[in-house]
């Protein structure tokens, strides 16, 4: 009977850590940079699902990241809209916006993009400040490989 009962447990204790692979916004992240990015785009999805109303810009942020390393530009673009739709006030979304500009071949609009977003967030907001830097640095090195 105790062998019956140990056995329950354990596959439900294992099919619980197989469906729930991604609790956090870090977990997810992780996914993405591990190249999971099938598990990546459901964890963001359960993410976004239970984020507070008007909340969720960097979930969105980053799920649309997942989309662009998986070069899938226009559900990124879909995804960075609607978390500029969610947040407001979370300029991540509008770098992300900006990154398909620049790698679009649209450096000036990218870049005024950017400059918007630093101008609305504050020069102390480091993450978008962080952000904004990787779009022009990657912007950069990829016209440098044109060349």
């Amino acid at each position: 009977m105790n062998k019956r009962i140990t056995i329950g447990l354990f596959l439900a204790l294992f099919t619980a850590c197989i469906s729930l692979p991604a609790q956090t916004l870090k977990d997810a992240i992780r996914l993405t940079e591990n190249e999971q990015y099938d598990l990546a785009a459901d964890a963001f999805r359960k993410l976004i699902s239970v984020a507070p109303a008007g909340g969720g810009g960097a979930e969105y942020y980053y799920f649309g990241e997942n989309y662009l390393l998986s070069d899938d530009k226009d559900s990124a673009r879909i995804i960075f809209t609607k978390g500029q739709a969610a947040d407001p006030a979370n300029m991540l979304n509008t770098i992300g916006l900006a990154k398909i500009e620049l790698d679009n071949g649209n450096p000036e609009n990218g870049k005024k993009m950017i400059e918007d977003a630093l101008a609305k967030a504050g020069r102390k907001n480091v993450q978008v400040m962080m952000e904004a830097a990787d779009a022009l640095i990657h912007n950069k090195t990829k016209n440098l490989d044109r060349a």
